[in-house]
């Protein structure tokens, strides 16, 4: 059985009482590449998180993790082979990251301690993780606005956008608004 990948995907108004976005057990080699979380609920008595990693190998990159009713963006726990890198984990009211028993040895080491810089001049932790609302457009659900720290923030490594920019984080790239001559008329296709 081949491991599970999605790829630009978006994850919204899930609900549940242990993982409201993703959980990963024991999931060797899963992979999560350019999605959005975000909107996913559930009840805050529990270690409720958008993301759970219990054990495996998934890896999570270039995705937006983006939540109001959680207690964690990623909950942690014997996941220390995780490989979660240029995303954007941010919550109001919680913690972007969560450990079992409060022990970051749950998690990848020197996740979520923030002492560098990315490309964007943003400060991030050692695998080009930010913690930053990313800013979202009001009228295009999920799209970024322009001044988005999303913005060619993702890995380097994999396909530019069509832009021709360095991958944005999340399900939708931003697309830059079209340069229109006096007599003519732009179109914008979401």
């Amino acid at each position: 059985q081949s491991p599970i990948e999605m790829h630009e995907c978006l994850f919204t108004e899930n609900f549940s009482s242990r993982a409201a976005g993703l959980l990963f057990n024991d999931a060797e080699g899963a992979v999560i590449f350019r999605c959005t979380l975000s909107g996913n609920s559930g009840p805050l008595s529990a270690a409720f998180s958008s993301v759970s990693i219990f054990g495996g190998t998934p890896a999570i990159s270039t995705t937006i993790i983006s939540e109001t009713s959680v207690n964690y963006g990623i909950l942690f726990s014997v996941a220390d082979q995780a490989n979660v890198h240029h995303c954007d984990i941010f919550v109001t009211g919680g913690d972007p990251l969560g450990f079992l028993g409060g022990d970051s040895a749950m998690g990848p080491d020197g996740i979520g301690v923030l002492d560098t810089l990315n490309v964007r001049g943003d400060t991030c932790d050692v695998y080009q993780n930010i913690f930053l609302n990313p800013e979202f457009n009001d009228s295009i659900a999920y799209h970024l606005e322009n001044w988005s720290p999303c913005i060619d923030a993702g890995d380097p490594e994999v396909q530019y956008d069509p832009d021709g920019t360095v991958a944005d984080m999340g399900a939708f790239y931003y697309t830059p608004p079209q340069r229109v001559e006096p007599g003519q008329t732009a179109v914008c296709i979401y």
